[in-house]
This record gives C-alpha cells, sequence and structure tokens, in this order.
C-alpha cells in the first residue's frame, strides 16, 4: 500500500481480466480499491471499477454479490442518475384496498431519497430553515432540536446510494418543500399520497408485485433475500415496475401523504408530545392503543422493506406509524407536478 502505482495496477489488472455471474474477481479487486486513500486512486482505474460494478448490477448476479457490488459503488462514487423521475399515467384505476380513483397525471421519483441527495438539503440548511417546515414539523424540530436522521453516523446505514432511513414524516415533508425551492424548474416537489403510490407500483393491471406476480429473492430486498440492511437503490433490475421505478417493494418504508383512516390526503399531521413521551418509554400498549384511535390523524407507510416478508410486500399492503417515529427501516421517495 506504499506503493500508489503497483496498487492501482494490480487492481486494474484484475479488472481488465474478464469474469463472470458472480463476478468475484471484479468484486474484490473494487473493494480493494477502496483500501487506498482517495487521493492515490487513478482516475483511470477508479472509473473502470465503477464501469466494472455496474456492468454487475446491469447483468445481474445473486442479492449477495448485486449488493456487494451496489455498495462498492457507493463508497466509490455512484455515477447513475438516481434523481430522476418517471411519469405515471393519469386515468381511472381501480386500486386493491382503495377501490376505484381516477388519477391526474404525475411523476413519481424512480428510486428512493438515498443518503447522498439527503446530504444536500442537510448541507444547504435544510434542518435551520423554517420555510421548508410545515407547522407541526416546525413543532417536533423545536422539541427535538434536529440535526440530521438518526444513524446518520453509523457506516452500516450511510452509504451514498442507499435509502436514506431514520427520517421522520416532518423530515421527508421538509426535503420535499427545499426540493421545489432549490429546482426551481417549475415543478411542485411532495410526498406521494398513498393512490398515487399504489397507481405507481400496481399499474392499472393491479400488479400483485410492482414487476408482476411472484416474489424471489432477485425481486427486491425483503427477509428472505437475508441482506439483513438496506441495499444500493436500483440494484435489482427484474424488480423495476414497467416504467423503471425502482424499490417500491422492500429496502425501505416509504411515507405517503394520506392518512391511514379515512384514507385522504392531509397537508401536516400533528405532533403530540405525549405520544413521543411513550414512544421514548416504549410504554407499547398505550403507543398501539394511540395507533387504533380512529380518531387521530397519522400517515399511511407502503411498500414493506428489508426487514419484512414478502407478503408484505405487495402493492396493496398499508401500514402506518406516528409521524414522529424514525427507524433504520423507513425511508421515503418524492412525487412531482
Amino acid at each position: 500500500m506504499e506503493h500508489k502505482k503497483v496498487a492501482n495496477d494490480i487492481v486494474a489488472k484484475a479488472l481488465n481480466t474478464g469474469d463472470t455471474v458472480p463476478f468475484g474477481r471484479w468484486r474484490l479487486a473494487c473493494r480493494s480499491l477502496l483500501d487506498i486513500h482517495e487521493k492515490r486512486r487513478e482516475a483511470g482505474v477508479a472509473s473502470l471499477a465503477r464501469q466494472r460494478l455496474i456492468e454487475i448490477i446491469d447483468e445481474g448476479a445473486e442479492p449477495k454479490a448485486l449488493a456487494d457490488a451496489g455498495e462498492t459503488l457507493g463508497w466509490l462514487g455512484d455515477t447513475r442518475k438516481l434523481q430522476t423521475f418517471a411519469a405515471i399515467e393519469g386515468g381511472d384505476y381501480d386500486l386493491e384496498e382503495l377501490g376505484p380513483h381516477t388519477i391526474e397525471p404525475f411523476e413519481i421519483s424512480r428510486y428512493p431519497v438515498t443518503n447522498s441527495w439527503f446530504a444536500e438539503f442537510k448541507a444547504a440548511g435544510g434542518y435551520t430553515t423554517e420555510s421548508f417546515w410545515s407547522p407541526e414539523g416546525k413543532k417536533w424540530r423545536q422539541q427535538n432540536t434536529p440535526e440530521q436522521p438518526m444513524f446518520w453516523d453509523e457506516r452500516r446505514w450511510k452509504c451514498p446510494n442507499a435509502p436514506v432511513v431514520g427520517v421522520c414524516w416532518y423530515e421527508a415533508d421538509a426535503f420535499c418543500r427545499w426540493l421545489t425551492t432549490e429546482q426551481k424548474d417549475g415543478h411542485t416537489y411532495f410526498l406521494p399520497s398513498e393512490v398515487q403510490w399504489q397507481a405507481a407500483a400496481a399499474g392499472n393491471e393491479k400488479r400483485k408485485y410492482p414487476w408482476g406476480k411472484e416474489i424471489t429473492p432477485d425481486h427486491c430486498n425483503y427477509d428472505d433475500t437475508k441482506l439483513e440492511k438496506t441495499s444500493a437503490a436500483g440494484i435489482f433490475k427484474i424488480g423495476q415496475t414497467p416504467e423503471g421505478v425502482a424499490d417500491l417493494a422492500g429496502n425501505v418504508w416509504e411515507w405517503t401523504a394520506s392518512d391511514y383512516h379515512r384514507k385522504l390526503v392531509v397537508e401536516d399531521f400533528e405532533y403530540d408530545t405525549n405520544l413521543e413521551e411513550l414512544y421514548r418509554k416504549k410504554d407499547l400498549k398505550k403507543y398501539i392503543a394511540a395507533l387504533e384511535d380512529k380518531k387521530r390523524k397519522i400517515p399511511v407507510l407502503r411498500g414493506g422493506s428489508w426487514i419484512d416478508s414478502a407478503r408484505i410486500c405487495r402493492s396493496a399492503v398499508r401500514d402506518s406509524i406516528f409521524p414522529l417515529y424514525r427507524d433504520s427501516d423507513i425511508g421515503f421517495r418524492c412525487a412531482r407536478i
């Protein structure tokens, strides 16, 4: 490791040698490149490493090999465009559990919001700029004085191209408000309603899963995939929708703008300090009772996560949690009109 040229030449030789599924040679070479300080990596070798990792993702491999390639790519610097949006057709949709709805055309982000994208919000003063926060979000922020997501300093959850986790509903909403201001592209960015989310996931065909009828560990990151944490966005190519929207099943639950009990879109969710106290004390009996109180407005979660079963990852499954909740299996994606 004291000889920059020798170290880079070793990696380059491995990357210039052919490899096949599960691409063990290329993956080992790319991981080895991470052991070389960023300033001592030759630009051409680093570029070739990123190219090989993207080839692995595009070609496909067993889930653990894909996850390894995706994570290494994240730490080397993912050059894929992970901030793009897909158009979802408007029209009449008959959605399982939700019934018939007429939906206006909209766009949804192809990938969940990643750590690197959320870092832009944080660097732009997202946690301290009043205008980015809803009225209830301001109350939550004033009470908790957050500076970053939960787990932000833990490497396990911090890979740049993995979904951001440990964000509550108020943080996700603030990100969308910031994005509208930041982009200045004529679009308004927001958390999708559960109707919009399900239209993107199930389509007019009422797909059981975002890609079709069956699920295997090759489709997405759920409990049977056995990755035991989040994975880089978009590595499961066969798990995308026909419109190219990735990770709608598994990886992380996603916040929506819909109220669970009323099945209606709301602009904000009440911040309740009493609930936060129950949450901190882990008083689960009272906490769950409050969740089941149909008079309360609580946001819908969609999609299932890395820790959930195949059944939970279905397009029609709904779940809920209080808007102040932050955990390692919850993230979000944006929509825009």
